[in-house]
C-alpha cells in the first residue's frame, strides 16, 4: 500500500513539473517572439495586403526589400503597386502571404515574385506564422511550417538571436504596434543610404539542389494564382557580377536552369536580372547577398518598371 501512495505521489508531482515547465516555456517562448523578433514592418505588410487593393503585388525576400521601390514602378506601369516583400521568407511563406490575402478579398491583378535560389535550396521558413490572424489560414501555416522545420516554427526568433541589444527598442514598437502606433507611411522598400557600411563575407560555390518543401509551395504559388486569375511573374534580382559571375557561377547557373524549367512549365514571364543588368558589387551593393545601395536600387527599380510596362502591353 505504501509503494503505491509513493508511486501516486512521484506521479503528481511529475505531472506538475511537466505541466509547469510547459507553462513556463510558453511564457519564455511568447516573450523571446516579442523581444528578439524585429516584425512590425511584416505585420504593416500584411495589414496593407489584407485591408487595402492592390494592382501589382511584389513578394519575395529582404532583397526586394532593398531593391524595389513600388513608387517607381507605379510610376512605369500606371498600375497600384505594393511592395509587399518578408525577409527570410521561402516559397512556402509566400503561398500563406497570398493566400491570406486572397481569404480577405484582396486579389492582385499581378503577383512579381523575386526568388532567391537560397530560399529554394537551404533556406528555413515557416516562422512567420504568428503574425497571421487567428484562424483556419494561421493554423495551416503552422502545421505546415512544423513539417517542414518544427524548431522554426515553434521558435521563430532563433533566427533573430543577434537582436538582444536591441530588446528594449523592440519591444517598444510592439507595444506601439498593438496600440495602432506605426508608420502608416510604410510602402515595404528600404533605401540604403551610401553611409551604411558594407559588410563583406566569405561565399563557397556548389551545386545548386532544390527542398522538397521549396518546389511543393513553389507550385502551389503558381496553381493559387493560375485559379485566381493573376498574371506571375517570377525574377531573380542581381546580386552583383562579382557574386553571380565569380564567386557562385555554378550555384547561379543551376537556380538559373531551375526557374527556366519552372516557367515553361506553367507557361510563365520569367526574368533573371543577372543577365540583364551587369552591375559591379563595389558601391551598388551593402552585402554580398543582393542588398542594395538605394541609388541602385532605383535603377534596378526603373527598368523592372518599364519591363512590366512593356509585358501589360501584351496582356
Amino acid at each position: 500500500m505504501r509503494n503505491s501512495d509513493g508511486i501516486e505521489r512521484m506521479r503528481k508531482k511529475l505531472i506538475i513539473r511537466t505541466a509547469l515547465f510547459i507553462i513556463l516555456f510558453c511564457f519564455l517562448n511568447q516573450f523571446l517572439k516579442l523581444a528578439l523578433l524585429d516584425d512590425v514592418f511584416m505585420r504593416i505588410n500584411l495589414k496593407r495586403g489584407c485591408e487595402q487593393n492592390f494592382e501589382d503585388v511584389i513578394l519575395g525576400t529582404s532583397q526586394s526589400r532593398a531593391g524595389i521601390d513600388p513608387n517607381v514602378l507605379a510610376s512605369e506601369t500606371g498600375r497600384t503597386t505594393a511592395n509587399l516583400a518578408i525577409p527570410l521568407s521561402s516559397p512556402l511563406d509566400n503561398y500563406y502571404f497570398l493566400k491570406q490575402m486572397l481569404a480577405e478579398e484582396r486579389c492582385p491583378k499581378r503577383v512579381i515574385y523575386e526568388v532567391d535560389p537560397y530560399y529554394l535550396s537551404a533556406g528555413k521558413s515557416g516562422g512567420h506564422y504568428y503574425i497571421y490572424p487567428w484562424g483556419g489560414i494561421r493554423m495551416e501555416y503552422f502545421l505546415a511550417g512544423a513539417q517542414n522545420d518544427w524548431r522554426i516554427t515553434l521558435s521563430p526568433w532563433v533566427l533573430q538571436l543577434g537582436n538582444y541589444w536591441q530588446m528594449p527598442k523592440l519591444l517598444k514598437e510592439k507595444t506601439d504596434w498593438f496600440r495602432g502606433i506605426y508608420d502608416r507611411s510604410y510602402n515595404g522598400f528600404v533605401y540604403y543610404t551610401d553611409e551604411t557600411k558594407f559588410e563583406d563575407s566569405d561565399i563557397t560555390d556548389r551545386n545548386f539542389s532544390v527542398q522538397t518543401s521549396a518546389e511543393k509551395y513553389f507550385d502551389k504559388l503558381a496553381d493559387l494564382c493560375n485559379s485566381n486569375d493573376i498574371t506571375l511573374i517570377l525574377i531573380q534580382a542581381p546580386v552583383s557580377h562579382d557574386v553571380y559571375y565569380e564567386d557562385e557561377p555554378q550555384y547561379r547557373n543551376g537556380a538559373d536552369q531551375y526557374l527556366q524549367k519552372k516557367a515553361e512549365e506553367y507557361n510563365i514571364t520569367y526574368w533573371n536580372f543577372n543577365s540583364i543588368m551587369d552591375i559591379p558589387l563595389s558601391g551598388n551593393f551593402i552585402d554580398r547577398q543582393g542588398h542594395m545601395y538605394g541609388k541602385t536600387a532605383e535603377q534596378f527599380s526603373a527598368l523592372l518598371g518599364s519591363k512590366l510596362a512593356e509585358a501589360q502591353k501584351q496582356e
